[in-house]
């Protein structure tokens, strides 16, 4: 689970992750399972070889990391 990823004192030098990520694990492991969920879908839809299917589900997939990054990933290293 990508939950135990960001566990106290998880930083490291440089990293971006913004501190807040520890302090709601329930939201994270929400967040997490959309983005597994949406990449699932998109492994599917890459199979069928359907541009337009490939290019909504990729859509899909990137709005879902972006949930989290725009939440819990800080603009510059620490």
């Amino acid at each position: 689970k990508i939950g135990t990823l960001f566990v106290p004192d998880s930083a490291v030098k440089g990293s971006r992750m913004n501190p807040d990520i520890l302090k709601d694990p329930h939201k994270v492991e929400v967040l997490a399972t959309k983005v597994q969920t949406q990449t699932a879908l998109l492994l599917a839809a890459v199979q069928t070889g359907n541009l337009s299917k490939i290019g909504v589900a990729a859509q899909a997939t990137d709005k879902s990391c972006d949930a989290c990054h725009s939440d819990y990933r800080m603009k510059t290293a620490r």
